[in-house]
């Protein structure tokens, strides 16, 4: 048997370059730590651990959104939950010239110069309200925050009519490199932690996926379960 220990890299700063999420978990409610007076262990969180290709890119991790209306077309937006005052990072230059704080740039670091990682214990008050099905990673050398949700020319093509940023980079099968897309399959609850305490019910309330829906011909669950 042959076990293979490689780093796999691509051109700093071009597309394509490729990211893989590994395990995160996402938090369900900001403060307050109580509950009908029964105290609560923090719960107002995201860790994540990803890789790039692109040690050179600093990496941006958004929320997914999408427009609830039932009558709308369930447009879908990212929030962007990376700023500076998340992650410290340093300042780069976006599309439109203006100066953009943040990102994740602990790939320059450490014994793994690809590993993309945010541990936010005690993040931005409400910049985290209302944790999302989806959470995406996307590097700047794809789009920068300011101009996520906007339109930019095809990396291929540079003369052709602009696409969603997102969709500028289209590699084989039909994905598009310089982001990955997951589900959140760990949401943290709250949880006691005084011995002997009532038990406190799941915060579905706070999910506005679920309060909500997503999308045309959806909505809010009904009859909720809280």
């Amino acid at each position: 048997t042959i076990i293979a220990d490689v780093g796999i890299f691509t051109q700093p700063g071009t597309l394509p370059s490729y990211i893989a999420i590994g395990d995160f978990r996402v938090g369900t409610s900001p403060p307050p730590l109580t509950f009908k007076g029964v105290v609560l262990g923090e719960i107002d969180r995201i860790i994540l651990e990803a890789f790039t290709t692109d040690i050179n890119s600093i990496a941006d991790i958004y929320l997914v959104d999408k427009d609830p209306d039932p009558n709308g077309q369930g447009k879908e937006s990212q929030r962007w939950i990376t700023p500076g005052i998340m992650t410290g990072g340093a300042g780069a230059v976006a599309s439109n010239g203006q100066l953009v704080d943040g990102g994740i740039t602990t790939q320059f670091f450490g014994a793994q110069p690809s590993r993309v990682r945010l541990r936010a214990t005690h993040p931005s008050p409400g910049i985290l309200t209302s944790p999302t099905r989806y959470v995406r990673v996307a590097l700047r050398s794809l789009c920068d925050p300011a101009n996520i949700n906007g339109f930019a020319p095809p990396v291929a093509n540079p003369d052709a009519p602009s696409v969603d940023c997102l969709l500028r980079a289209q590699a084989a099968n039909g994905l598009y490199s310089g982001q990955y897309l997951a589900p959140t399959f760990r949401f943290v609850f709250p949880e006691n932690i005084v011995p002997g305490d009532p038990i406190v019910p799941y915060n579905f309330w706070d999910m506005g996926f679920l309060v909500n829906g997503e999308g045309p011909g959806t909505g809010g669950l009904s009859p909720t379960p809280w």
